[in-house]
Protein backbone atom coordinates (compact mmCIF):
# COMPACT_ATOMS: atom_id res chain seq x y z
CA UNK A 1 0.00 0.00 0.00
CA UNK A 2 1.77 3.20 -0.50
CA UNK A 3 -0.82 6.97 -0.08
CA UNK A 4 0.27 9.55 -2.72
CA UNK A 5 -0.65 12.87 -3.02
CA UNK A 6 -3.30 13.98 -5.31
CA UNK A 7 -3.44 18.36 -6.05
CA UNK A 8 -6.82 20.18 -5.47
CA UNK A 9 -8.31 20.07 -8.57
CA UNK A 10 -11.08 22.97 -10.03
CA UNK A 11 -14.03 20.77 -9.44
CA UNK A 12 -16.53 22.86 -12.53
CA UNK A 13 -19.90 21.77 -12.72
CA UNK A 14 -21.86 18.77 -12.16
CA UNK A 15 -23.17 18.24 -15.77
CA UNK A 16 -19.58 18.97 -16.91
CA UNK A 17 -18.41 16.59 -14.58
CA UNK A 18 -20.29 13.34 -15.53
CA UNK A 19 -19.94 14.71 -19.03
CA UNK A 20 -15.85 14.09 -18.52
CA UNK A 21 -16.19 11.26 -16.44
CA UNK A 22 -18.28 9.50 -19.29
CA UNK A 23 -15.28 10.48 -21.98
CA UNK A 24 -12.61 9.69 -19.87
CA UNK A 25 -13.90 5.59 -20.21
CA UNK A 26 -12.97 6.25 -24.15
CA UNK A 27 -9.58 7.99 -23.54
CA UNK A 28 -8.94 5.94 -20.81
CA UNK A 29 -8.68 3.42 -22.89
CA UNK A 30 -6.83 4.88 -25.97
CA UNK A 31 -4.28 5.68 -24.08
CA UNK A 32 -3.32 2.15 -22.13
CA UNK A 33 -3.49 1.18 -25.91
CA UNK A 34 -0.68 3.35 -26.90
CA UNK A 35 1.61 2.24 -23.97
CA UNK A 36 0.42 -1.46 -24.47
CA UNK A 37 1.67 -0.53 -27.59
CA UNK A 38 5.03 0.92 -26.93
CA UNK A 39 5.63 -1.79 -24.21
CA UNK A 40 4.68 -4.78 -27.46
CA UNK A 41 7.04 -3.01 -29.76
CA UNK A 42 10.00 -2.39 -27.41
CA UNK A 43 9.28 -6.57 -26.60
CA UNK A 44 9.19 -7.51 -30.11
CA UNK A 45 12.11 -5.75 -30.93
CA UNK A 46 14.68 -6.51 -28.04
CA UNK A 47 12.93 -10.23 -28.12
CA UNK A 48 12.92 -10.15 -23.81
CA UNK A 49 10.22 -9.02 -21.64
CA UNK A 50 12.76 -6.80 -19.78
CA UNK A 51 10.59 -3.75 -18.80
CA UNK A 52 10.58 -0.32 -19.93
CA UNK A 53 12.13 2.30 -16.85
CA UNK A 54 10.19 5.19 -16.48
CA UNK A 55 12.35 8.19 -15.37
CA UNK A 56 14.90 6.00 -14.81
CA UNK A 57 13.06 3.64 -12.45
CA UNK A 58 10.58 0.76 -12.57
CA UNK A 59 6.97 1.81 -13.67
CA UNK A 60 6.18 -0.24 -10.23
CA UNK A 61 8.42 2.29 -8.26
CA UNK A 62 7.39 4.82 -10.19
CA UNK A 63 3.64 4.38 -9.35
CA UNK A 64 4.25 4.05 -5.67
CA UNK A 65 6.24 6.96 -5.67
CA UNK A 66 3.59 9.13 -8.02
CA UNK A 67 3.97 12.96 -7.81
CA UNK A 68 1.90 15.46 -9.93
CA UNK A 69 4.00 17.18 -12.25
CA UNK A 70 2.66 20.56 -12.10
CA UNK A 71 4.70 21.90 -14.31
CA UNK A 72 3.48 20.13 -17.41
CA UNK A 73 -0.20 19.80 -15.86
CA UNK A 74 -1.04 22.91 -13.85
CA UNK A 75 -3.65 21.89 -11.66
CA UNK A 76 -5.63 24.91 -11.14
CA UNK A 77 -6.29 24.50 -15.11
CA UNK A 78 -10.37 23.37 -15.74
CA UNK A 79 -10.08 19.74 -15.92
CA UNK A 80 -11.16 19.11 -19.49
CA UNK A 81 -7.85 20.91 -20.77
CA UNK A 82 -6.06 18.50 -18.44
CA UNK A 83 -7.51 15.41 -19.80
CA UNK A 84 -6.47 17.35 -23.05
CA UNK A 85 -2.95 18.33 -22.41
CA UNK A 86 -2.90 14.15 -21.45
CA UNK A 87 -4.62 13.12 -24.75
CA UNK A 88 -2.96 15.22 -27.25
CA UNK A 89 0.74 14.34 -25.88
CA UNK A 90 0.07 10.78 -26.05
CA UNK A 91 -1.75 11.30 -30.02
CA UNK A 92 1.30 12.74 -30.96
CA UNK A 93 3.44 9.71 -29.37
CA UNK A 94 1.00 7.74 -31.01
CA UNK A 95 1.38 9.02 -34.55
CA UNK A 96 5.26 9.13 -34.08
CA UNK A 97 5.06 5.08 -33.13
CA UNK A 98 2.88 4.54 -35.99
CA UNK A 99 5.04 6.36 -38.53
CA UNK A 100 8.40 4.52 -37.36
CA UNK A 101 6.71 1.43 -37.49
CA UNK A 102 5.42 1.97 -40.93
CA UNK A 103 9.06 2.95 -41.76
CA UNK A 104 10.06 -0.17 -40.71
CA UNK A 105 7.72 -2.34 -42.02
CA UNK A 106 8.23 -1.15 -45.48
CA UNK A 107 12.21 -1.55 -45.20
CA UNK A 108 11.70 -5.25 -44.09
CA UNK A 109 9.06 -5.55 -46.90
CA UNK A 110 11.41 -4.67 -49.35
CA UNK A 111 14.32 -7.01 -47.52
CA UNK A 112 11.58 -9.39 -47.93
CA UNK A 113 11.11 -9.47 -51.22
CA UNK A 114 15.54 -9.59 -52.09
CA UNK A 115 15.41 -12.46 -49.90
CA UNK A 116 12.55 -13.88 -51.92
CA UNK A 117 14.19 -13.38 -55.01
CA UNK A 118 17.44 -14.82 -53.66
CA UNK A 119 16.16 -18.26 -51.84
CA UNK A 120 12.99 -18.42 -53.78
CA UNK A 121 12.61 -21.82 -55.90
CA UNK A 122 13.91 -21.45 -59.57
CA UNK A 123 10.19 -22.72 -60.41
CA UNK A 124 9.09 -18.48 -59.76
CA UNK A 125 12.21 -16.57 -59.53
CA UNK A 126 14.30 -14.98 -61.19
CA UNK A 127 17.21 -16.65 -62.77
CA UNK A 128 19.48 -13.47 -62.73
CA UNK A 129 18.86 -13.26 -59.32
CA UNK A 130 19.47 -17.23 -58.62
CA UNK A 131 21.79 -17.85 -60.67
CA UNK A 132 25.43 -17.68 -59.50
CA UNK A 133 28.21 -16.49 -61.91
CA UNK A 134 30.12 -19.56 -61.31
CA UNK A 135 27.17 -21.44 -62.73
CA UNK A 136 26.73 -19.71 -65.52
CA UNK A 137 30.76 -19.62 -66.91
CA UNK A 138 30.34 -23.13 -67.12
CA UNK A 139 27.57 -23.33 -69.86
CA UNK A 140 28.06 -22.73 -73.28
CA UNK A 141 25.01 -20.18 -74.13
CA UNK A 142 23.73 -20.14 -77.62
CA UNK A 143 22.08 -17.23 -79.28
CA UNK A 144 22.16 -17.98 -82.90
CA UNK A 145 19.61 -18.10 -85.92
CA UNK A 146 19.70 -21.91 -85.77
CA UNK A 147 20.65 -22.91 -82.40
CA UNK A 148 19.44 -21.00 -78.79
CA UNK A 149 20.24 -22.40 -75.18
CA UNK A 150 17.21 -22.30 -72.57
CA UNK A 151 16.50 -23.02 -68.94
CA UNK A 152 14.13 -25.08 -67.91
CA UNK A 153 12.85 -25.28 -64.41
CA UNK A 154 11.52 -29.20 -63.82
CA UNK A 155 9.65 -29.95 -60.50
CA UNK A 156 11.75 -32.74 -58.96
CA UNK A 157 8.87 -34.90 -58.78
CA UNK A 158 9.08 -34.30 -62.87
CA UNK A 159 13.25 -34.64 -63.00
CA UNK A 160 13.10 -38.34 -64.23
CA UNK A 161 10.43 -37.85 -67.35
CA UNK A 162 12.12 -34.67 -68.28
CA UNK A 163 14.99 -36.78 -68.98
CA UNK A 164 13.54 -39.77 -70.21
CA UNK A 165 13.37 -39.08 -74.17
CA UNK A 166 9.95 -39.36 -74.77
CA UNK A 167 9.07 -36.58 -73.28
CA UNK A 168 10.80 -34.10 -75.68
CA UNK A 169 8.65 -35.91 -78.03
CA UNK A 170 7.20 -33.03 -80.21
CA UNK A 171 9.97 -30.71 -79.28
CA UNK A 172 12.56 -29.05 -81.26
CA UNK A 173 15.26 -30.30 -78.80
CA UNK A 174 18.58 -30.96 -79.96
CA UNK A 175 19.33 -34.81 -78.27
CA UNK A 176 21.35 -35.10 -75.87
CA UNK A 177 21.79 -31.01 -74.79
CA UNK A 178 19.74 -31.74 -71.91
CA UNK A 179 21.74 -30.62 -68.87
CA UNK A 180 21.24 -30.36 -65.08
CA UNK A 181 23.01 -26.84 -63.78
CA UNK A 182 21.75 -26.39 -60.36
CA UNK A 183 18.90 -27.55 -58.05
CA UNK A 184 17.09 -26.07 -54.78
CA UNK A 185 14.65 -28.02 -52.49
CA UNK A 186 11.81 -28.14 -54.91
CA UNK A 187 12.88 -28.29 -58.55
CA UNK A 188 15.84 -28.94 -60.67
CA UNK A 189 17.32 -26.05 -63.26
CA UNK A 190 18.31 -27.46 -66.83
CA UNK A 191 20.09 -26.23 -69.90
CA UNK A 192 18.81 -26.83 -73.23
CA UNK A 193 19.78 -26.33 -77.40
CA UNK A 194 16.45 -26.15 -79.13
CA UNK A 195 16.03 -25.48 -82.91
CA UNK A 196 13.20 -23.28 -82.26
CA UNK A 197 10.82 -22.24 -78.54
CA UNK A 198 9.34 -24.95 -77.57
CA UNK A 199 7.07 -23.05 -74.86
CA UNK A 200 3.96 -24.76 -75.67
CA UNK A 201 4.93 -28.41 -75.10
CA UNK A 202 6.89 -27.32 -71.67
CA UNK A 203 3.51 -25.76 -70.51
CA UNK A 204 1.78 -29.13 -71.33
CA UNK A 205 4.08 -30.97 -69.41
CA UNK A 206 3.92 -28.93 -66.43
CA UNK A 207 7.53 -27.65 -67.39
CA UNK A 208 8.69 -23.94 -66.61
CA UNK A 209 10.59 -22.36 -69.38
CA UNK A 210 12.82 -19.40 -68.30
CA UNK A 211 13.88 -16.66 -69.61
CA UNK A 212 17.61 -15.54 -69.20
CA UNK A 213 19.97 -12.93 -70.06
CA UNK A 214 23.08 -13.15 -68.30
CA UNK A 215 24.19 -9.94 -66.70
CA UNK A 216 27.98 -10.64 -65.19
CA UNK A 217 26.96 -7.56 -62.53
CA UNK A 218 23.58 -9.06 -61.50
CA UNK A 219 24.62 -11.37 -58.51
CA UNK A 220 27.08 -8.92 -57.04
CA UNK A 221 24.41 -6.39 -57.50
CA UNK A 222 22.13 -8.37 -55.76
CA UNK A 223 24.38 -9.02 -53.18
CA UNK A 224 24.73 -5.70 -52.22
CA UNK A 225 21.29 -4.74 -52.23
CA UNK A 226 20.60 -7.60 -49.52
CA UNK A 227 23.58 -6.20 -47.67
CA UNK A 228 22.23 -2.45 -47.47
CA UNK A 229 18.79 -4.00 -47.40
CA UNK A 230 19.49 -5.97 -43.88
CA UNK A 231 21.39 -2.74 -42.99
CA UNK A 232 18.50 -0.25 -43.23
CA UNK A 233 16.63 -3.06 -41.43
CA UNK A 234 18.71 -3.29 -38.57
CA UNK A 235 19.28 0.15 -38.18
CA UNK A 236 15.63 1.14 -38.43
CA UNK A 237 14.96 -1.66 -35.42
CA UNK A 238 17.69 -0.07 -33.60
CA UNK A 239 16.15 3.39 -34.17
CA UNK A 240 12.72 2.03 -32.99
CA UNK A 241 13.92 0.48 -30.13
CA UNK A 242 15.91 3.62 -28.38
CA UNK A 243 12.56 5.32 -29.65
CA UNK A 244 10.11 3.00 -27.21
CA UNK A 245 12.91 3.54 -24.59
CA UNK A 246 12.72 7.29 -24.39
CA UNK A 247 8.95 7.66 -24.81
CA UNK A 248 7.99 5.33 -23.06
CA UNK A 249 8.17 6.98 -19.79
CA UNK A 250 6.45 9.92 -21.63
CA UNK A 251 3.16 8.01 -22.29
CA UNK A 252 3.27 6.11 -18.91
CA UNK A 253 3.22 9.21 -16.64
CA UNK A 254 0.69 10.66 -18.68
CA UNK A 255 -1.48 7.57 -18.34
CA UNK A 256 -1.03 7.54 -14.45
CA UNK A 257 -1.58 11.64 -14.72
CA UNK A 258 -5.16 10.41 -16.53
CA UNK A 259 -6.01 7.60 -13.84
CA UNK A 260 -5.74 10.14 -10.50
CA UNK A 261 -7.93 12.82 -12.97
CA UNK A 262 -10.74 9.89 -12.89
CA UNK A 263 -9.90 8.52 -9.52
CA UNK A 264 -10.67 12.61 -8.52
CA UNK A 265 -13.91 12.95 -10.74
CA UNK A 266 -15.20 9.54 -9.63
CA UNK A 267 -14.79 10.90 -6.04
CA UNK A 268 -16.45 14.00 -6.56
CA UNK A 269 -19.26 12.42 -8.10
CA UNK A 270 -19.73 9.73 -5.81
CA UNK A 271 -19.18 11.34 -2.42
CA UNK A 272 -19.50 14.98 -3.29
CA UNK A 273 -18.42 18.15 -1.76
CA UNK A 274 -16.12 18.97 -0.57
CA UNK A 275 -13.47 17.23 -1.67
CA UNK A 276 -12.04 14.89 1.80
CA UNK A 277 -10.34 11.81 0.29
CA UNK A 278 -7.50 9.62 0.30
CA UNK A 279 -5.82 8.20 -2.59
CA UNK A 280 -3.92 5.31 -2.67
CA UNK A 281 -1.71 2.59 -4.72
CA UNK A 282 -2.05 -1.38 -4.29
CA UNK A 283 0.49 -3.96 -6.18
CA UNK A 284 -0.85 -7.00 -5.25
CA UNK A 285 0.11 -10.56 -7.03
CA UNK A 286 -1.17 -12.21 -10.02
CA UNK A 287 -4.42 -13.78 -8.86
CA UNK A 288 -4.81 -11.73 -5.39
CA UNK A 289 -6.85 -8.65 -7.52
CA UNK A 290 -10.50 -10.53 -5.57
CA UNK A 291 -9.17 -11.33 -2.36
CA UNK A 292 -8.15 -7.43 -1.67
CA UNK A 293 -11.30 -6.22 -3.53
CA UNK A 294 -13.23 -8.26 -1.30
CA UNK A 295 -10.91 -7.16 1.96
CA UNK A 296 -11.55 -3.61 0.78
CA UNK A 297 -15.21 -3.68 0.25
CA UNK A 298 -15.69 -5.06 3.68
CA UNK A 299 -13.39 -2.43 5.00
CA UNK A 300 -15.27 0.57 3.27
CA UNK A 301 -19.10 -1.35 3.18
CA UNK A 302 -20.04 2.20 5.30
CA UNK A 303 -19.88 4.28 2.25
CA UNK A 304 -22.37 2.68 0.39
CA UNK A 305 -25.63 3.66 0.97
CA UNK A 306 -28.05 0.96 1.05
CA UNK A 307 -30.48 2.46 -1.78
CA UNK A 308 -27.51 2.89 -4.36
CA UNK A 309 -26.76 -1.20 -3.66
CA UNK A 310 -30.27 -2.15 -4.54
CA UNK A 311 -30.53 0.22 -7.80
CA UNK A 312 -27.25 -1.55 -9.40
CA UNK A 313 -28.40 -3.45 -12.58
CA UNK A 314 -27.92 -7.04 -12.99
CA UNK A 315 -24.17 -7.98 -13.56
CA UNK A 316 -23.33 -4.19 -12.27
CA UNK A 317 -20.43 -4.30 -10.04
CA UNK A 318 -20.81 -1.39 -7.43
CA UNK A 319 -17.93 -0.98 -4.76
CA UNK A 320 -17.69 1.51 -1.55
CA UNK A 321 -15.20 3.20 -2.96
CA UNK A 322 -13.84 4.04 -5.94
CA UNK A 323 -11.03 2.10 -7.72
CA UNK A 324 -9.05 2.23 -10.72
CA UNK A 325 -6.80 -0.85 -12.40
CA UNK A 326 -4.01 -0.85 -14.47
CA UNK A 327 -0.72 -2.90 -15.19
Amino acid sequence: LFKIDVPTLLVGTLDSLMTLSDDLIKQDMAVETVVKKIERTHQDLSKTDTGIPVNGISKESFTSNFAWDYAKYPHRRPLKELVQLVTTGVASIEEELRNLSTTLADKASSLNEVRRKKAGSMLVSDLSSTLPDNVVSQINLLDSDYLKTVFVAVPKSLKKNFQDRDSQKGSPVVPGSARCVMEDFESSLFTLTILDLFGKACRDKRFVLKPFKHDPGAEGRNKVELEEGAAKVEHMQASLGRWCKAHYGEAFISWVHLKIIRVFIESVLRYGLPVNVTTAVYQINSGKGDVLQGQLTEMFKHLSPEEEEGEKEEGEEFLPYVCQKFN
